[in-house]
């Protein structure tokens, strides 16, 4: 008989509960405060699932033409990425759970939003392997990993997962989640007015301004605001990603 069930982070209090139920005990829950690779997400600036890269549960891959299983191909990155997609750069073979770089220079580039970024990483049967991490296209600075220096500069050793990013101050990105009209203000410009003053802010702070729509008839409506299309995905719904080019 099954009492729970709970896949991946989170819900540890909850867990704990259950666990003491079932063994038929009532005692303090005990506090557990992981450093480095193993500290608790910020889970109030988590939008990014976890993320396989792999062919059978590689969602959300945005390198032009798609995946091939098993083949030897040369892929490149898209000018712009969508939230939490990824993409390929240079000669990988994409395997069923994996994919292996097979020439020096390749890359993985990931658009997320959260204070933490992880990935598995292996050798193989070769010699450590340099590597550097990149944050918006500059050196991390003091929101590197465990595993990388300031300068995004890390080493791999063996099989494990690594820390590349730990963002030390704010999550730098914004969302909004919806943006609408009353119908009785409809036809005065007070949609245009807020996005105006978040685009300001945007750019103040030398932020990129992206949104998502989920209904076809907003992309032409967004279009006449500005915003181009540089992405989609097809589930959970069909959804456009739209950018204001930089000014």
């Amino acid at each position: 008989m099954i009492r729970d069930e709970h896949f991946g982070e989170g819900r540890y209090e909850e867990s704990e509960r259950t666990i003491q139920r079932l063994l038929g005990i009532e005692r303090d829950l005990v506090p557990v405060r992981g450093v480095g690779v193993e500290a608790e997400a910020d889970w109030d600036n988590l939008r990014t699932p976890e993320t396989y890269l792999g062919f059978d549960r590689g969602e959300h891959f945005a390198s032009p033409n798609g995946p091939a299983l098993d083949e030897r191909r040369a892929y490149q990155v898209p000018e712009s990425l969508g939230l939490n997609q990824w993409a390929l750069a240079g000669e990988w073979t994409t395997g069923s759970e994996n994919v292996v770089l097979d020439r020096a220079g390749g890359g993985i580039a990931f658009r997320f939003h959260a204070r933490d970024a992880h990935l598995v990483l292996a050798p193989g049967a070769g010699q450590p392997i340099p590597f550097r991490v990149l944050l918006d296209g500059d050196a991390p600075g003091p929101s590197h990993g465990v595993d990388v220096d300031e300068g995004g500069v890390g080493v791999l050793a063996d099989g494990r997962l690594y820390q590349l990013v730990r963002q030390g101050g704010a999550v730098r990105d914004w969302y909004l989640g919806v943006l609408g009209t009353h119908p009785d203000s409809a036809g005065r410009g007070w949609g245009r007015a807020v996005m105006r003053a978040g685009l300001a802010r945007a750019a103040a702070d030398g932020l990129p301004a992206i949104l998502e729509t989920s209904k076809p008839a907003n992309v032409e409506l967004y279009r006449r605001a500005g915003w181009e299309v540089v992405g989609s995905l097809a589930e959970p719904v069909p959804t456009w990603v739209m950018q204001q080019p930089r000014r």
